[in-house]
């Protein structure tokens, strides 16, 4: 019999973006300097300085965007519990807030599909568990029919009619994942040990007779929400 297998999403960390940021940051000022110094330069050597410039200030800035992003994920979830999964000789266990008990279970007897999808605002992969029944929903569906890509203002509407009909926290992290993913059951594997994700795919596909893989996609993975454009 082969020993559970325990993967708990670590705590997003933010001190390496949050320097990088400063320091793109420093970078982007260093180049609007520069351009404002070359208002006296030649004509060919301030255009050619202009424009290399620029390029360094777009490299910045997209960099700048991508640790944001970062420092954003650890302000938003420090303190707060993340998600968690099981598996055992008796199926999968989970938890969208881990605290040291798994509220949700699927059976190995109930048929499973997997997909990934991107995270709320597009960022990151998250690899997400279909299952016709899910045990320990509590009133909420085990699935719910998504055409991606999701408008925001409608997920929101559809979360609080769900949380209202349920009578539970329209903030739950259940809900959450049913109204953007259309399954409770989600995990980001990048953020996870490469051997327990390696691990856990290899029982995975014991499992669900190849049916279910952490691996990565072969195709390229559709957004999961419309843009704001206001």
């Amino acid at each position: 019999m082969d020993a559970d297998l325990v993967l708990v999403t670590p705590r997003p960390r933010a001190a390496a973006s949050a320097i990088t940021a400063v320091v793109m940051a420093g970078v982007l000022g260093g180049v609007g300097w520069g351009i404002w110094r070359l208002a006296d330069a030649p004509g060919r050597i301030r255009w050619t300085a202009t424009i290399l410039l620029g390029l360094i200030g777009l490299v910045a800035l997209r960099a700048l965007g991508v640790h944001l992003r970062q420092v954003g994920t650890w302000l938003r979830w420090r303190g707060s519990p993340l998600p968690a999964m099981r598996l055992t000789e008796a199926g999968l266990d989970y938890s969208a807030a881990y605290t040291g008990e798994f509220e949700l279970h699927v059976s190995w007897a109930v048929p499973m599909t997997c997909a990934y999808r991107q995270g709320v605002n597009n960022t990151g992969f998250f690899w997400c568990l279909y299952a016709p029944v899910v045990e320990g929903l509590e009133g909420r569906p085990a699935f719910l029919p998504r055409e991606w890509p999701l408008d925001p203002e409608r997920m929101e509407a559809e979360r609080r009619q769900l949380a209202r009909s349920a009578g539970v926290d329209e903030d739950s992290p259940v809900l959450l994942h049913l109204v953007t993913y259309g399954t409770p059951i989600v995990i980001n594997p990048y953020l996870l040990p490469a051997d327990l994700v390696e691990a856990a795919d290899e029982r995975l596909r014991a499992h669900t007779d190849g049916r279910c893989t952490l691996r990565p996609p072969e195709q390229r993975v559709g957004p999961t929400t419309r843009a704001r454009i206001f």
